[in-house]
């Protein structure tokens, strides 16, 4: 009879076992600070996880400001705190391929668990294809060989040409995978590229957010800083696109001429590239 005692308990607790969701058995994260948080967000991002909780024992106002108004200061700054010189898929390229204007975003706290909840605009699979296509890319442009100068211009060149904007659908034309498989994307695209191309052909750059227009006409957009020697220049892969072919409006210019084009669009930086070492 114990034998038959034991091997009912037995069963029973298997099937309880089973019958458990997975998130009992998720591990739980832990941070201290934003930097930490930051390198636990870039581990998950990096591999496109869509949900992931993180207990966070550091001040909360921090977690509160991200919930509130700090989501693209954190996700656009912060992860570049933690960039991994071993990998070009976390810091400027992660934070540009989470889509923070989706429904499916989320950032939520219980007491000091917090738990996010991040869309991308490519899938890893999507995110592999581009990690094996851009080494090809470079070696066909033949950057090996290049100075700094040619590879920006050979790369920006390679962009445009690559590159036909097109703003439907949204998510998906702002991936770099898109604009590489496709043909198509928005500027968030176009930066991305840049960005990424650059990096990986040993050129500093850094992909930056803010708005194009005055007023009203004001609107969301992307672009890149780069460095050539000990100076940051501007560079505008999208509106150097033109239908009549590609123009250097906005290649390598510093804060003084880089709308000297149209003054009436001038570019405005979210993030603070516009003073100290950037030119």
């Amino acid at each position: 009879m114990l034998k038959r005692k034991t091997g009912a308990a037995a069963v029973l607790s298997a099937m309880i076992f089973l019958l458990m969701p997975l998130s009992v058995f998720a591990k739980t994260d832990k941070a201290s600070d934003l930097r930490e948080l930051a390198k636990v967000v870039s581990e998950h991002g990096v591999k496109r996880e869509a949900s992931f909780d993180v207990k966070y024992k550091g001040d909360m106002a921090d977690i509160e400001t991200i919930i509130n108004d700090g989501d693209f200061i954190f996700f656009e700054s912060t992860l570049a705190m933690v960039d991994d010189p071993g990998t070009h898929e976390d810091a400027d390229y992660l934070a540009a391929t989470l889509n923070l204007s989706s429904d499916a975003y989320s950032v939520e706290a219980d007491g000091d668990v917090v738990t996010f909840k991040l869309p991308y605009f490519e899938t890893l699979e999507q995110a592999n294809y581009v990690k094996q296509k851009v080494p090809g890319i470079l070696s066909e442009l033949g950057v090996s060989s290049m100075g700094n100068y040619e590879k920006v211009k050979a790369i920006h060149d390679y962009v445009c040409n690559l590159i036909t904007y097109t703003g439907e659908p949204p998510e998906a034309n702002s991936s770099m995978y898109n604009a590489l498989s496709k043909g198509e994307g928005l500027c968030n695209a176009y930066a991305l590229c840049m960005y990424r191309l650059c990096v990986e052909a040993g050129v500093p750059c850094k992909f930056v957010g803010g708005k194009a227009g005055t007023g009203r006409d004001a609107d969301a957009h992307a672009w890149n800083i780069v460095a050539l020697g000990d100076k940051w220049y501007y560079v505008d892969a999208t509106w150097d696109d033109s239908t009549e072919g590609i123009s250097y409006d906005y290649f390598l210019k510093g804060s003084s001429d880089f709308d000297a084009a149209d003054k009436t669009q001038p570019h405005t930086l979210e993030k603070a590239y516009g003073t100290g070492e950037f030119a």
